[in-house]
Protein backbone atom coordinates (compact mmCIF):
# COMPACT_ATOMS: atom_id res chain seq x y z
CA UNK A 1 0.00 0.00 0.00
CA UNK A 2 1.14 3.54 -0.82
CA UNK A 3 -0.23 6.13 1.62
CA UNK A 4 -0.40 9.72 0.39
CA UNK A 5 -1.23 12.70 2.58
CA UNK A 6 -2.66 15.56 0.53
CA UNK A 7 -3.24 19.13 1.64
CA UNK A 8 -6.72 20.03 2.85
CA UNK A 9 -6.15 23.51 1.38
CA UNK A 10 -8.12 23.98 -1.83
CA UNK A 11 -8.11 21.48 -4.68
CA UNK A 12 -4.84 22.16 -6.52
CA UNK A 13 -2.84 19.76 -4.36
CA UNK A 14 -5.47 17.07 -4.82
CA UNK A 15 -5.70 17.40 -8.60
CA UNK A 16 -1.93 17.19 -9.13
CA UNK A 17 -1.78 14.19 -6.78
CA UNK A 18 -4.65 12.53 -8.64
CA UNK A 19 -2.52 12.63 -11.79
CA UNK A 20 0.12 10.57 -9.95
CA UNK A 21 -2.33 8.27 -8.19
CA UNK A 22 -4.21 7.51 -11.42
CA UNK A 23 -0.93 6.58 -13.11
CA UNK A 24 0.04 4.29 -10.21
CA UNK A 25 -3.33 2.53 -10.29
CA UNK A 26 -3.32 2.14 -14.07
CA UNK A 27 0.21 0.73 -14.33
CA UNK A 28 0.60 -1.34 -11.13
CA UNK A 29 -1.49 -3.58 -8.90
CA UNK A 30 -0.69 -1.54 -5.78
CA UNK A 31 -3.26 -0.28 -3.32
CA UNK A 32 -3.37 3.41 -2.38
CA UNK A 33 -4.43 5.12 0.84
CA UNK A 34 -5.54 8.76 0.48
CA UNK A 35 -5.83 11.08 3.47
CA UNK A 36 -7.07 14.63 2.91
CA UNK A 37 -9.90 17.04 3.80
CA UNK A 38 -13.49 15.88 3.51
CA UNK A 39 -14.36 17.78 0.31
CA UNK A 40 -11.05 16.78 -1.29
CA UNK A 41 -11.67 13.12 -0.42
CA UNK A 42 -15.17 13.26 -1.91
CA UNK A 43 -13.69 14.64 -5.13
CA UNK A 44 -11.01 11.91 -5.21
CA UNK A 45 -13.58 9.17 -4.62
CA UNK A 46 -15.59 10.33 -7.61
CA UNK A 47 -12.52 10.79 -9.82
CA UNK A 48 -11.06 7.36 -8.96
CA UNK A 49 -14.37 5.50 -8.80
CA UNK A 50 -13.24 2.84 -11.28
CA UNK A 51 -10.40 1.88 -8.89
CA UNK A 52 -12.58 1.78 -5.76
CA UNK A 53 -11.51 -1.73 -4.66
CA UNK A 54 -7.86 -0.65 -4.49
CA UNK A 55 -8.20 2.75 -2.84
CA UNK A 56 -8.87 3.49 0.84
CA UNK A 57 -9.83 6.99 1.97
CA UNK A 58 -9.72 8.91 5.22
CA UNK A 59 -11.14 12.42 5.65
CA UNK A 60 -8.95 14.32 8.13
CA UNK A 61 -7.50 17.80 8.41
CA UNK A 62 -4.09 17.13 6.88
CA UNK A 63 -3.04 20.78 7.04
CA UNK A 64 -4.44 24.29 7.26
CA UNK A 65 -2.71 25.97 4.34
CA UNK A 66 -3.84 29.59 4.16
CA UNK A 67 -6.99 31.34 5.37
CA UNK A 68 -8.31 34.19 3.21
CA UNK A 69 -10.19 37.32 4.16
CA UNK A 70 -13.89 37.10 3.30
CA UNK A 71 -14.49 38.13 -0.31
CA UNK A 72 -10.78 38.45 -1.05
CA UNK A 73 -7.61 36.58 -1.96
CA UNK A 74 -5.72 38.33 0.88
CA UNK A 75 -4.56 36.19 3.82
CA UNK A 76 -6.23 36.65 7.21
CA UNK A 77 -3.23 36.21 9.54
CA UNK A 78 -5.22 36.20 12.78
CA UNK A 79 -7.63 33.52 11.59
CA UNK A 80 -4.75 31.52 10.13
CA UNK A 81 -2.82 31.64 13.43
CA UNK A 82 -5.89 30.46 15.33
CA UNK A 83 -6.44 27.49 13.02
CA UNK A 84 -2.73 26.55 13.05
CA UNK A 85 -2.67 26.61 16.86
CA UNK A 86 -5.54 24.13 16.93
CA UNK A 87 -3.89 21.98 14.24
CA UNK A 88 -0.63 21.78 16.21
CA UNK A 89 -2.48 20.94 19.45
CA UNK A 90 -4.22 17.94 17.79
CA UNK A 91 -1.26 16.86 15.65
CA UNK A 92 0.12 13.98 17.76
CA UNK A 93 -3.33 12.44 18.24
CA UNK A 94 -3.99 12.48 14.48
CA UNK A 95 -0.59 10.92 13.75
CA UNK A 96 -1.18 8.15 16.30
CA UNK A 97 -4.51 7.24 14.70
CA UNK A 98 -2.86 7.09 11.28
CA UNK A 99 0.02 4.94 12.52
CA UNK A 100 -2.37 2.56 14.28
CA UNK A 101 -4.25 2.05 11.00
CA UNK A 102 -1.20 1.67 8.74
CA UNK A 103 1.13 -0.40 10.92
CA UNK A 104 -0.56 -3.64 9.82
CA UNK A 105 -0.30 -2.70 6.13
CA UNK A 106 2.57 -3.41 3.74
CA UNK A 107 3.93 0.14 3.46
CA UNK A 108 7.33 0.88 1.85
CA UNK A 109 7.10 4.68 1.74
CA UNK A 110 4.72 7.53 2.50
CA UNK A 111 4.03 10.37 0.06
CA UNK A 112 3.02 13.86 1.09
CA UNK A 113 1.89 17.02 -0.71
CA UNK A 114 2.71 18.72 1.57
CA UNK A 115 1.26 17.73 4.95
CA UNK A 116 3.58 17.26 7.92
CA UNK A 117 1.36 14.41 9.07
CA UNK A 118 2.68 12.13 6.31
CA UNK A 119 6.27 12.80 7.35
CA UNK A 120 5.58 12.01 11.01
CA UNK A 121 3.63 8.87 10.11
CA UNK A 122 6.54 7.62 7.99
CA UNK A 123 8.97 8.12 10.87
CA UNK A 124 6.77 6.15 13.25
CA UNK A 125 6.39 3.35 10.69
CA UNK A 126 10.14 3.27 10.00
CA UNK A 127 9.75 3.90 6.25
CA UNK A 128 10.84 6.69 3.89
CA UNK A 129 8.85 9.87 3.47
CA UNK A 130 8.72 11.55 0.06
CA UNK A 131 7.58 15.12 -0.38
CA UNK A 132 6.13 15.66 -3.85
CA UNK A 133 6.04 19.43 -4.06
CA UNK A 134 7.56 22.78 -4.97
CA UNK A 135 7.29 24.36 -1.50
CA UNK A 136 6.37 23.81 2.15
CA UNK A 137 4.00 25.85 4.28
CA UNK A 138 7.01 26.85 6.40
CA UNK A 139 8.24 29.32 3.77
CA UNK A 140 4.73 30.75 3.43
CA UNK A 141 4.29 31.20 7.19
CA UNK A 142 7.75 32.70 7.59
CA UNK A 143 7.01 35.18 4.78
CA UNK A 144 3.79 36.17 6.56
CA UNK A 145 5.69 36.74 9.81
CA UNK A 146 3.72 34.24 11.90
CA UNK A 147 4.66 33.46 15.50
CA UNK A 148 8.05 31.76 15.94
CA UNK A 149 6.45 28.87 17.86
CA UNK A 150 4.45 28.00 14.74
CA UNK A 151 7.50 28.32 12.49
CA UNK A 152 9.59 26.10 14.80
CA UNK A 153 6.91 23.39 14.73
CA UNK A 154 6.77 23.26 10.93
CA UNK A 155 10.55 23.39 10.55
CA UNK A 156 10.98 20.48 12.96
CA UNK A 157 8.46 18.39 11.02
CA UNK A 158 9.49 19.25 7.45
CA UNK A 159 13.18 18.76 8.27
CA UNK A 160 12.46 15.05 8.89
CA UNK A 161 11.53 14.51 5.22
CA UNK A 162 13.77 11.85 3.68
CA UNK A 163 13.28 12.62 -0.03
CA UNK A 164 11.79 15.26 -2.30
CA UNK A 165 10.44 14.97 -5.82
CA UNK A 166 10.86 18.57 -6.87
CA UNK A 167 8.34 20.23 -9.15
CA UNK A 168 9.13 23.15 -11.45
CA UNK A 169 8.69 26.64 -9.94
CA UNK A 170 10.10 25.59 -6.56
CA UNK A 171 10.72 28.57 -4.30
CA UNK A 172 14.28 29.66 -3.56
CA UNK A 173 13.50 29.38 0.15
CA UNK A 174 12.47 25.75 -0.27
CA UNK A 175 15.67 24.94 -2.15
CA UNK A 176 17.67 26.47 0.71
CA UNK A 177 15.63 24.46 3.22
CA UNK A 178 16.35 21.22 1.35
CA UNK A 179 20.08 21.98 1.39
CA UNK A 180 20.11 23.08 5.05
CA UNK A 181 18.51 19.83 6.24
CA UNK A 182 20.26 17.47 3.79
CA UNK A 183 17.01 16.24 2.27
CA UNK A 184 17.64 14.02 -0.73
CA UNK A 185 16.26 15.27 -4.05
CA UNK A 186 15.16 12.11 -5.85
CA UNK A 187 14.50 13.96 -9.08
CA UNK A 188 13.52 17.31 -10.56
CA UNK A 189 10.25 16.38 -12.18
CA UNK A 190 8.92 19.36 -14.08
CA UNK A 191 5.12 19.51 -14.35
CA UNK A 192 2.38 16.94 -13.77
CA UNK A 193 -1.28 17.17 -14.78
CA UNK A 194 -4.28 14.94 -15.12
CA UNK A 195 -4.60 13.56 -18.66
CA UNK A 196 -6.67 15.54 -21.15
CA UNK A 197 -9.34 14.13 -23.46
CA UNK A 198 -8.80 15.50 -26.98
CA UNK A 199 -12.28 14.48 -28.12
CA UNK A 200 -13.91 16.32 -25.22
CA UNK A 201 -11.75 19.38 -25.85
CA UNK A 202 -12.92 19.49 -29.47
CA UNK A 203 -16.51 19.18 -28.25
CA UNK A 204 -16.09 22.03 -25.75
CA UNK A 205 -14.56 24.31 -28.38
CA UNK A 206 -17.53 23.66 -30.67
CA UNK A 207 -20.08 24.10 -27.88
CA UNK A 208 -18.75 27.32 -26.34
CA UNK A 209 -17.85 30.41 -28.35
CA UNK A 210 -14.39 31.84 -27.56
CA UNK A 211 -14.20 30.21 -24.10
CA UNK A 212 -12.17 31.88 -21.33
CA UNK A 213 -11.52 29.98 -18.09
CA UNK A 214 -11.70 32.02 -14.86
CA UNK A 215 -10.90 30.46 -11.49
CA UNK A 216 -9.56 31.58 -8.13
CA UNK A 217 -9.79 28.21 -6.44
CA UNK A 218 -12.76 26.16 -5.27
CA UNK A 219 -11.94 27.12 -1.66
CA UNK A 220 -12.08 30.85 -2.43
CA UNK A 221 -15.00 33.24 -2.09
CA UNK A 222 -14.57 36.59 -3.83
CA UNK A 223 -16.66 39.62 -4.66
CA UNK A 224 -18.48 39.54 -8.00
CA UNK A 225 -16.31 40.08 -11.07
CA UNK A 226 -17.75 42.26 -13.83
CA UNK A 227 -16.50 41.00 -17.17
CA UNK A 228 -16.77 42.70 -20.53
CA UNK A 229 -16.74 39.96 -23.16
CA UNK A 230 -18.97 38.73 -25.97
CA UNK A 231 -17.74 35.13 -25.73
CA UNK A 232 -18.12 32.46 -23.02
CA UNK A 233 -16.77 32.76 -19.49
CA UNK A 234 -16.30 29.39 -17.81
CA UNK A 235 -15.78 29.73 -14.06
CA UNK A 236 -15.42 27.44 -11.06
CA UNK A 237 -17.63 27.74 -8.00
CA UNK A 238 -16.48 30.42 -5.58
CA UNK A 239 -15.72 32.69 -8.53
CA UNK A 240 -18.77 34.95 -8.87
CA UNK A 241 -19.09 36.40 -12.36
CA UNK A 242 -21.33 38.94 -14.03
CA UNK A 243 -20.96 39.12 -17.84
CA UNK A 244 -22.22 41.87 -20.16
CA UNK A 245 -25.42 41.18 -22.11
CA UNK A 246 -23.60 39.90 -25.21
CA UNK A 247 -21.58 37.36 -23.23
CA UNK A 248 -22.34 33.94 -21.77
CA UNK A 249 -21.42 32.54 -18.36
CA UNK A 250 -21.04 28.85 -17.50
CA UNK A 251 -20.35 27.92 -13.85
CA UNK A 252 -18.77 24.51 -13.26
CA UNK A 253 -20.03 22.62 -10.23
CA UNK A 254 -17.74 21.29 -7.49
CA UNK A 255 -18.52 17.85 -8.89
CA UNK A 256 -16.89 18.65 -12.26
CA UNK A 257 -14.07 16.09 -12.42
CA UNK A 258 -12.18 17.29 -15.48
CA UNK A 259 -11.51 21.02 -15.20
CA UNK A 260 -8.23 20.32 -17.02
CA UNK A 261 -10.27 19.72 -20.21
CA UNK A 262 -12.07 23.05 -19.84
CA UNK A 263 -8.71 24.77 -19.35
CA UNK A 264 -7.26 23.06 -22.43
CA UNK A 265 -10.29 24.09 -24.52
CA UNK A 266 -10.02 27.75 -23.51
CA UNK A 267 -8.39 30.65 -25.35
CA UNK A 268 -7.22 32.20 -22.09
CA UNK A 269 -6.97 31.34 -18.38
CA UNK A 270 -7.40 33.97 -15.66
CA UNK A 271 -6.47 32.55 -12.28
CA UNK A 272 -4.73 32.99 -8.97
CA UNK A 273 -1.18 31.70 -9.33
CA UNK A 274 -1.78 28.20 -7.94
CA UNK A 275 0.65 25.56 -9.17
CA UNK A 276 -1.97 23.10 -10.43
CA UNK A 277 -3.83 25.52 -12.70
CA UNK A 278 -0.53 26.90 -14.00
CA UNK A 279 0.69 23.41 -14.86
CA UNK A 280 -2.53 22.44 -16.64
CA UNK A 281 -2.54 25.64 -18.69
CA UNK A 282 1.15 25.44 -19.67
CA UNK A 283 0.98 21.74 -20.61
CA UNK A 284 -2.07 22.54 -22.77
CA UNK A 285 -0.42 25.64 -24.26
CA UNK A 286 -3.11 28.07 -23.04
CA UNK A 287 -2.08 31.70 -22.27
CA UNK A 288 -2.11 32.67 -18.58
CA UNK A 289 -3.24 35.82 -16.79
CA UNK A 290 -2.30 35.44 -13.11
CA UNK A 291 -3.48 37.48 -10.14
CA UNK A 292 -0.83 39.02 -7.90
CA UNK A 293 -1.28 38.19 -4.20
CA UNK A 294 1.55 40.10 -2.58
CA UNK A 295 1.01 38.38 0.77
CA UNK A 296 1.52 34.88 -0.70
CA UNK A 297 5.16 33.97 -1.32
CA UNK A 298 4.53 31.00 -3.64
CA UNK A 299 2.17 32.91 -5.92
CA UNK A 300 4.48 35.89 -6.38
CA UNK A 301 7.40 33.54 -7.00
CA UNK A 302 5.42 31.67 -9.68
CA UNK A 303 4.55 34.92 -11.44
CA UNK A 304 8.12 36.19 -11.33
CA UNK A 305 9.55 32.99 -12.84
CA UNK A 306 6.85 32.65 -15.49
CA UNK A 307 7.26 36.27 -16.57
CA UNK A 308 10.99 35.64 -17.04
CA UNK A 309 10.06 32.77 -19.37
CA UNK A 310 7.40 34.92 -21.09
CA UNK A 311 4.70 32.42 -20.09
CA UNK A 312 2.25 34.72 -18.30
CA UNK A 313 1.10 38.26 -17.69
CA UNK A 314 -0.26 39.40 -14.33
CA UNK A 315 -2.92 41.70 -12.91
CA UNK A 316 -3.58 43.01 -9.40
CA UNK A 317 -6.61 41.82 -7.44
CA UNK A 318 -8.15 45.31 -7.53
CA UNK A 319 -8.14 45.15 -11.34
CA UNK A 320 -10.49 42.16 -11.28
CA UNK A 321 -13.57 44.23 -10.47
CA UNK A 322 -13.89 45.16 -14.14
CA UNK A 323 -12.16 42.84 -16.61
CA UNK A 324 -11.82 43.59 -20.33
CA UNK A 325 -11.16 40.19 -21.87
CA UNK A 326 -10.55 41.59 -25.34
CA UNK A 327 -7.68 43.72 -24.03
CA UNK A 328 -6.22 40.76 -22.16
CA UNK A 329 -6.38 38.66 -25.34
CA UNK A 330 -4.30 41.33 -27.07
CA UNK A 331 -1.85 41.49 -24.15
CA UNK A 332 -1.19 37.72 -24.12
CA UNK A 333 -0.43 37.54 -27.84
CA UNK A 334 3.23 38.30 -27.01
CA UNK A 335 3.54 35.21 -24.77
CA UNK A 336 5.36 32.05 -25.82
CA UNK A 337 3.15 29.35 -27.32
CA UNK A 338 5.43 26.40 -26.50
CA UNK A 339 3.85 23.57 -24.51
CA UNK A 340 5.73 21.84 -21.71
CA UNK A 341 5.69 18.10 -21.12
CA UNK A 342 3.47 16.30 -18.62
CA UNK A 343 5.97 14.27 -16.55
CA UNK A 344 3.54 12.15 -14.52
CA UNK A 345 5.00 8.87 -15.83
CA UNK A 346 8.53 9.76 -14.66
CA UNK A 347 7.23 10.83 -11.23
CA UNK A 348 5.63 7.42 -10.71
CA UNK A 349 8.81 5.64 -11.81
CA UNK A 350 10.77 7.61 -9.21
CA UNK A 351 8.25 6.79 -6.47
CA UNK A 352 8.20 3.07 -7.28
CA UNK A 353 12.01 3.03 -7.30
CA UNK A 354 12.31 4.05 -3.64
Amino acid sequence: MIPIYISSHGFGHMTRCLAIIEQILETTDKEVYIASGETQVQFAMAYLARFSVRVTYNAILTDVGLVNEDGSLAVNKDALTEELTSYIYNFDKVVKNEVDFLKSKDVNCVLTDISCIGIDVAKHLGVSSIGVTNFTWLEQYSFLGLDQTILDFFESKYSMMDHVLLYDLATDEFIKFITKHNINVLDKIGLVTRPIDLQKIRHLKLRYEKPVFVSFGKSTSMETLHINYDGTIISTMGTHVEVNENGRHIELMHSTLDTQNFIAASELVISKAGWGTIAEAIVAGVPLVLVEREGVLEDMHHIELLKKENLCISVKEKDLKHIDINQLRIDVMKLKKDKKRNNTVNVVKAILGV
